[in-house]
């Protein structure tokens, strides 16, 4: 089940890569065994039309496939900016973490994801990049690392 969901992360974020441009991503993810493990992702924001990006947005939830007692996070970077969402609810509940806002325009945001315990967790990691109407830009996503 875990190799599964860590093939089918992998397969959807490839996919948004070639794909371009969509409006909302959404990825999933697993993380091993090991309370040392990180995902690491390169996200891209650009100008897909709609007007330059203003700003990245993205928010985190614990899965519902593995139990695990972990607390998720995800910190986002871009340039000299650095925040960090967690997501502290219950266990595989339906709420995602609150939401994080870096201004850093355009170009590529580093995003890790990664947990408080050693046991395997899935997640779901949602991202948008928005423009100042608004509007959503363009979203290239690049798996750096699964782990």
């Amino acid at each position: 089940m875990l190799k599964q969901t860590k093939i089918h992360a992998l397969l959807t974020a490839a996919l948004y890569a070639v794909a371009g441009t969509v409006a909302a991503d959404e990825l999933s993810g697993v993380l091993g065994q090991g309370s040392t493990n990180v995902d690491h992702y390169r996200i891209e924001c650009f100008d897909n039309g709609n007007g330059a990006t203003d700003h990245m947005s993205m928010r985190v939830r614990d899965g519902r496939n593995v139990s695990s007692g972990s607390i998720l996070s995800v910190q986002t970077v871009k340039g000299r900016l650095a925040y960090n969402a967690t997501d502290n609810g219950p266990e595989g509940d339906t709420r995602y973490s609150p939401t994080i806002e870096i201004r850093g325009g355009d170009g590529v945001y580093l995003v890790l994801v990664n947990k408080s315990r050693g046991a395997a967790d899935d997640y779901d990691l949602e991202y948008h990049c928005t423009g100042r109407s608004g509007r959503h830009t363009g979203v290239r996503t690049l798996v750096v690392q699964d782990r």
